[in-house]
């Protein structure tokens, strides 16, 4: 199972691996997240209009699912393996802070209802915030609610994070199946209007896995110089802004952490979140005390206080 952000993730990111597994006959179920339908700029430029209203974005919206449509069958994969949850364009960090529960649920469904062995989806490295809130999505769970023997993998489309790119398996592409690559991505032409030179750059490099395991490791990035939690205190030392601490107890205490810090250029991240794994010594309190609106709290409170 891929979980994509948005339409062209699938091509930049897994059409390697993606073909790869047609070949082997494995099953393939494509999710996409969002209709990419909140992109301006490829809009305004290819419709030359400057006003896009709600009706302009879901015709957008349309077409960018047909260019997904199109991209893989570039790739062999078969449109009745794709599903679409149309959830908010840009809006997922949102989402993920005000209303976890029920994004959490919806994507739960999604996966139990097609028990997958395998999913690959977005890192907590990439600074596209829509792709790190997808992440720490699947983090939660991952942690929670997935059967054992489901393994997790991390793709990165934007950045160049040493967290992910220090760690990750490369998948090196064959010369067909790099003119496939290539293929697929010009299939979503409205994204390489603007930039086509950049989306087909990704055609010539590998691509990269990394598996996601429960471990004590804290994987700093950005302007987080150094974070970590005892039992009463989160402790977070900034580049920026020196050191500060947060009282653990607006936290869940059994589960990771994830905080980041909010500074954007564009829309991008100065870079993605950070996960803080669980104090051991605080994981005798019952599991079923803690539900995803705690998950919520923890991750909305580390964002609100680090900006």
């Amino acid at each position: 199972m891929l979980i994509a952000p948005h339409p062209d993730d699938e091509a930049l990111a897994c059409s390697v691996i993606l073909q790869q597994a047609v070949r082997a006959g494995a099953a393939i179920r494509i999710v996409y997240i969002t209709d990419g339908d909140n992109n301006p700029w490829p809009q305004r430029v290819i419709e030359r209009r400057w006003r896009l209203s709600a009706a302009d974005r879901k015709r957008w919206g349309k077409l960018r699912r047909a260019e997904a449509l199109a991209a893989l069958r570039v790739l062999d994969v078969n449109p009745a393996d794709v599903q679409f949850l149309a959830l908010p364009d840009q809006g997922l960090t949102d989402l993920l802070l005000r209303d976890c529960n029920s994004a959490l649920t919806r994507l739960t469904q999604v996966i139990d209802d097609w028990s997958p062995t395998d999913i690959l989806a977005p890192s907590l490295s990439d600074i596209h915030p829509d792709h790190n809130a997808v992440a720490v999505m699947m983090r939660l769970i991952f942690a929670d609610f997935l059967t054992p023997g489901v393994s997790q993998w991390n793709y990165l489309v934007h950045g160049r994070s040493p967290a992910f790119f220090d760690r990750a398996a490369e998948l090196s592409p064959s010369e067909v199946e790099t003119a496939t690559k290539r293929d697929a991505i010009r299939r979503h032409q409205t994204q390489i209007k603007l930039s086509r030179r950049r989306f087909l750059r990704y055609a010539t490099r590998p691509e990269r896995f990394l598996r996601v395991e429960r471990d004590s490791a804290v994987w700093r990035d950005g302007a987080v110089r150094s974070v970590f939690r005892t039992r009463d205190n989160l402790n977070v030392d900034l580049r920026f802004a020196g050191e500060f601490m947060l009282p653990l107890h607006l936290f869940s205490p059994i589960h990771d952490l994830f905080i980041k810090v909010d500074r954007r250029s564009w829309f991008f991240d100065e870079a993605g979140w950070i996960e803080i794994p669980s104090v051991p010594s605080l994981t005798n309190v019952a599991l079923s005390a803690i539900s995803a609106k705690a998950h919520s709290l923890a991750v909305r409170s580390c964002t609100e206080l680090s900006r």
